[in-house]
């Protein structure tokens, strides 16, 4: 099963995804789990897998007997023939790093020794009076090596991580570590790079869960749409609601103070329409339309209604409140 691929510097420094393989390994023992780091390794180093299960056996540590008790669960991993779609996108993505940045180090030190050279030029007057016209640099800007390009940004694999577990949070712990959803993080990682709001992704892809039955989708493709929906509704204009129209009421001033008391909404709803009847000693007097709003006010807001009839007649103590006779 073994590629014969020329082994790059960059396989010996691959980084597993630790909460992913947290995921993985959620339903073997410590034996298994070593196992698999042990296998990715091989993975890592050589292409693929070894090409017997005796060698599989050595690599992964573990007796012909106890290799053979976790043979279906490793390599359920990977396909029939030997390869893991999800490793060959990491070691892709790591070399391609790699040799970006090697890249823009030679470009940076060409760059740099040019300089150094023309500075060398200028400080030796001899050898520039020595040299004829016809092999003088070039001062101008067209000449110059362009410049290197801005390094590569790196994928967030970090916060990629922490977004796939909070959408996944909802799952059981044994379906989080399904094979379905490796890959789920690198897939995020691409989102984000390309400018995705990390809320719009939670929210879409658990949503998106409610229907899949606690089952991975077949592709990660599957939740673009439940995205989209989620972006749609974050970024969607507030409806403008309209201003309520001032409450009527026959309470004077009183019920001003009143209305600021009890704010505008729970005014409006009990005390709309009613009347000051008297104010007579201690007693202030007021009418309603219905026992029903005598009740609840008395119970309720008796105590609101003095505090705010006090405020003009100081003497005020106690509330009544009658039924309006429409009659």
């Amino acid at each position: 099963m073994t590629d014969n691929v020329p082994r790059s510097p960059t396989r010996y420094w691959m980084k597993h995804d630790v909460k992913a393989f947290v995921f993985e390994t959620a339903t073997t023992d410590a034996e298994g789990a070593g196992a698999l780091a042990l296998l990715r390794g091989h993975y890592f180093m050589t292409g693929g897998l070894p090409k017997t299960d005796a060698e599989c056996s050595r690599v992964c540590k573990l007796s012909a007997r106890k290799f053979a008790r976790h043979r279906p669960w490793l390599f359920s991993f990977f396909d029939e023939n030997g390869r893991s779609a999800y490793l060959d996108a990491l070691i892709a993505e790591a070399e391609r790093i790699s040799e970006a940045r090697r890249d823009a180090g030679r470009k940076g030190g060409a760059g740099k020794a040019l300089a150094f050279a023309r500075q060398s030029h200028k400080q030796d007057p001899e050898q520039s009076q020595s040299q004829s016209p016809s092999n003088k640099e070039p001062e101008s800007l067209s000449s110059l090596p362009p410049a290197p390009p801005p390094p590569l940004p790196d994928l967030p694999a970090h916060e990629a991580d922490e977004v796939a577990g909070e959408a996944l949070a909802s799952l059981p712990v044994s379906c989080r570590s399904h094979p379905g959803w490796r890959g789920l993080s690198a897939w995020i990682g691409r989102l984000l790079a390309d400018g995705v709001d990390r809320a719009d992704i939670v929210v879409g892809i658990a949503q998106s869960l409610l229907s899949l039955k606690d089952e991975p989708p077949s592709t990660f493709g599957y939740f673009n749409r439940a995205i989209e929906r989620a972006r749609e509704a974050r970024t969607r204009p507030l409806p403008e609601v309209p201003r309520a129209q001032s409450v009527q009421h026959e309470l004077g001033d009183s019920g001003e103070i009143l209305k600021n008391l009890l704010g505008e909404d729970v005014f409006a709803a009990w005390f709309g329409g009613s009347k000051l009847i008297c104010v007579s000693g201690d007693i202030v007097t007021i009418s309603v339309a219905t026992p029903f709003y005598k009740s609840r006010i008395v119970a309720n807001f008796e105590l609101a209604c003095i505090r705010a009839f006090k405020a003009s007649h100081p003497a005020v103590e106690r509330l009544t409140v009658i039924v309006e006779d429409k009659a």
